[in-house]
């Protein structure tokens, strides 16, 4: 195994690219735990701050393996895009820094003003594809 020492937020892990060509991470405990709870401060804080949101929203279930979103067409594209990004780290994060040896969180799109389903994907599997002309079905 190849080691190299990866320097994050001031401290520095050990990360080892096996013969197979996986990451595979040296954590301690309190690393270990420290990661899990900054992802899980980031899905809180990005769901709490789409609550009165009114153009997307989000609901993310106790397992984190499935993310319902509830959106309209005027929602902020961008910020949607970051913040459906930053979910799925930090989901990805929590399951496999909890001991998953895979991940995975099925997304699904909900149209709010027809409560239509217009998307779903299973990622990190299937890519979330989102086309305007989705919102007019």
């Amino acid at each position: 195994r190849r080691q190299r020492q990866m320097c994050i937020r001031d401290s520095c892990r050990y990360a080892y690219m096996t013969e197979d060509g996986k990451c595979e991470i040296k954590l301690t405990e309190e690393e270990k735990t420290w990661w899990i709870d900054s992802a899980k401060k980031t899905v809180d804080k990005i769901i709490e701050k789409n609550v009165d949101n009114e153009g997307y929203t989000f609901v993310l279930s106790e397992d984190y393996k499935e993310l319902q979103v509830f959106a309209n067409k005027d929602g902020k594209l961008s910020e949607f895009q970051a913040d459906i990004t930053n979910l799925v780290y930090a989901i990805e994060i929590i399951q496999l820094f909890s001991g998953a040896d895979d991940w995975n969180v099925v997304i699904t799109v909900t149209n709010t003003e027809n409560g239509v389903e217009i998307a779903k994907a299973n990622c990190p599997k299937e890519e979330l594809i989102i086309e305007p002309e989705m919102w007019d079905e």
